[in-house]
């Protein structure tokens, strides 16, 4: 191998590892939204639509600034009801984001509750790469969501990524 097809290759990787967080967006415009669906383990089908276009709630948001990666919407069965999730990446701090989740649920009709890191400590919290965590309860809707935070990930611009899961129950905590 010539030094300047070796220069080029090293240059492919570091380029490839330090912008992996931001491979799920590209792999989301490439495979588009599907519908996929599975077979239970009591045989009753069920649907979850992937993608970037797949339906999510419109009191479901964003931050601004988010490079939206994808959502995920499960179409209710006779014994699951429906339930979905977002991902994407942010440049802000995690007090930051659950600010905006505080605010854009709340405003939604959600009771909203930051819980930090929640029971975990901040070493134990760095080692898993978690950053924070939101919990929230609409009783109109009967929804409940949950909100995680992730550590920075990356070589150079280092985003974090966020996972919003929602799904309609009969509890809070559901």
């Amino acid at each position: 191998m010539t030094p300047g097809k070796w220069i080029f290759g090293a240059l492919a990787g570091v380029a490839a590892f330090a912008a992996f967080p931001y491979a799920p967006w590209a792999a989301a415009k490439v495979l588009g939204t599907q519908p996929v669906v599975f077979l239970e383990a009591d045989g009753v089908q069920r649907t979850m639509v992937n993608g970037p276009n797949a339906p999510r709630p419109d009191w479901l948001t964003t931050p601004p600034g988010a490079i939206f990666l994808s959502a995920t919407h499960w179409e209710p069965s006779p014994v699951q009801p429906p339930a979905g999730g977002l991902d994407f990446l942010v440049h802000a701090d995690p007090d930051a984001v659950a600010a905006h989740y505080a605010e854009s649920l709340a405003a939604a009709g959600f009771e909203v509750a930051d819980l930090g890191l929640g029971t975990i400590d901040p070493a134990t919290a760095g080692l898993l790469g978690v950053g924070g965590f939101v919990k929230a309860w609409s009783e109109e809707r009967r929804i409940a969501a949950t909100v995680t935070i992730y550590a920075p990930t990356g070589l150079i611009l280092r985003p974090r990524y966020v996972n919003v899961q929602w799904r309609k129950t009969e509890a809070p905590g559901g």
